[in-house]
């Protein structure tokens, strides 16, 4: 499964790592 991940706060943004920490339990192919 592939998941974009998205935000408007920039690369650096807490909330997007946190998502990104998440995803990455999901799947290995995140963007």
């Amino acid at each position: 499964m592939r998941i974009l991940l998205t935000n408007d706060d920039g690369i650096e943004a807490e909330g997007l790592a946190c998502l990104e920490r998440i995803a990455r339990t999901l799947s290995d192919d995140i963007w």
